[in-house]
């Protein structure tokens, strides 16, 4: 059945737009900059434990469909979407900060042209959508540990390998 109706769903969908326009806004760019400062607090709160950020993609950008009735209500064309923005932008960000920066929207956006990955009418995903993002974070995040276990002295594994934390 769905958490909204369909109208309902549409307008929050259609409220995250803005976010995605080429032409962004000065204040959907204050909202861009305010974000990545809250993330640049993360990081450093969480200082010396290395960070990784996950970036989550609304299903406006993984389902066509959706985007479709979305874009055709608002009169915009797909063109004038950027639908990496969010990504690239925190991935840019933080990566020059050494962060690890994990994209689900290309593995989404891929499991979802053979079907749902969101619940329907829901903002959440559905039960195929957590496997497929639990999927990447899990490869990612291995991938990003062993490159941080590999940049640590020698030494400090040796130790920790003493203390039975191997």
């Amino acid at each position: 059945p769905g958490t909204f109706s369909e109208a309902a769903y549409l307008d929050i969908a259609m409220s995250y737009v803005p976010v995605l326009r080429r032409d962004r806004s000065d204040s959907v760019q204050r909202g861009y900059d305010d974000t990545l400062a809250v993330l640049d607090e993360i990081v450093a709160r969480a200082a010396p434990t290395p960070v990784a950020i996950a970036v989550l993609p609304t299903e406006l950008q993984v389902n066509p469909q959706l985007r479709a009735s979305a874009l055709s209500q608002l009169q915009l064309r797909e063109q004038d979407l950027d639908l990496d923005a969010p990504a690239r932008a925190t991935r840019a960000h933080l990566e020059a900060r050494g962060v690890a920066v994990i994209d689900l929207l290309p593995a989404l956006a891929a499991a979802e042209r053979d079907g749902n990955t969101y619940a329907p009418r829901d903002s959440h995903w559905n039960e195929r959508g957590n496997e497929v993002a639990a999927e990447v974070l899990a490869e990612s995040l291995e991938a990003t540990v062993r490159r941080i276990a590999e940049t640590k002295p020698a030494r400090t594994r040796v130790d920790a390998q003493r203390n039975g934390m191997h």
